[in-house]
């Protein structure tokens, strides 16, 4: 966030269902000694996007462990349905309802996979 040009947006979103973003983020860039006008100006640049929780941590749907099948059928990139399925949902949402063919997205790969099981034997098939 802090290395991000002005024009820049970063789009968050939150697998823990109520979660602060905004405020989490403002306070670790405040105990970066980040000035706090410098904090408010750069956070602006920030959105969240909090509906994609799925039910909170560690929670999913039906919705969501088809997306993660339809997306490695298409993409073959394995999705976890902790952190980057919702993460991905989310982005191709986004990119659904804006298509913005002038903007240039990243997805950054912060986490998932390793950490991230699905239960029944059946559904570990279906992304393994």
């Amino acid at each position: 966030l802090s290395s991000l040009s002005e024009k820049t947006r970063l789009h968050v979103v939150p697998v823990l269902k109520g979660f602060d973003s905004i405020n989490e983020m403002r306070s670790l860039l405040a105990q970066c000694a980040f000035d706090e006008e410098w904090i408010t100006e750069t956070l602006e640049n920030v959105q969240v996007h909090p509906e994609y929780h799925f039910g909170g941590y560690g929670k999913y749907t039906n919705v969501l462990l088809d997306f993660m099948e339809r997306f490695f059928v298409d993409c073959q990139v394995p999705l976890d349905p902790i952190y980057t399925g919702k993460t991905m949902y989310a982005l191709m949402e986004y990119c659904q309802k804006t298509a913005n063919i002038e903007e240039n997205l990243l997805f950054i790969h912060t986490g998932g996979i390793e950490g991230g099981k699905v239960i029944s034997q059946k559904e570990q098939k279906r992304f393994c």
